[in-house]
């Protein structure tokens, strides 16, 4: 909030909601808090990825998956602390709210993007330093949409 509409480029700097000025208070303030509400809950809602096996039902933080790979006829979410499993294809488990959050990258792998550290060839090296191949197949999609996240991001 200012008095001086000078000072409205500079929001460009930061992440901001709205641009106030102190005359247009009365009328602009409670549409950019609520517009600040809405993004802070946003913000907070936490997705997940659900697993069922053998009556073992789980909810499991999109913010802690790693990646979802298929080993022999059951796919195995892969997270920071421990992995789950599922008799779910790994395309499945992802849901579609939740598709640009993930990536696949090898016929057996999906990798979640906010957890990839580095590009190294024809890998992707995630913050736990494993590293993920990236298939042939799959390798200009896989690189564009890496470059895509972490260009925008910056």
């Amino acid at each position: 909030m200012s008095s001086y509409a000078k000072y409205a480029t500079d929001v460009y700097e930061t992440e901001h909601i709205w641009y106030v000025l102190k005359k247009d208070a009365e009328s602009n303030l409670p549409k950019a808090i609520d517009k600040s509400l809405r993004s802070i809950e946003s913000e907070i809602k936490e997705n997940y990825i659900f697993t069922k096996k053998n009556n073992i039902a789980s909810r499991i933080p999109v913010s802690s998956v790693l990646y979802i790979t298929k080993i022999n006829r059951q796919s195995v979410v892969h997270c920071l602390d421990k992995d789950f499993d599922d008799y779910k294809k790994p395309d499945d488990l992802v849901p579609e709210e939740l598709s640009e959050q993930f990536l696949r990258c090898h016929q057996g792998y999906i990798v979640n993007l906010s957890m990839i550290k580095e590009l190294d060839n024809d890998e992707f090296v995630l913050i736990n330093d494993e590293r993920i191949p990236i298939s042939r197949s799959f390798k200009d999609i896989s690189k564009a949409r890496f470059f895509e996240r972490y260009t925008l991001s910056r």
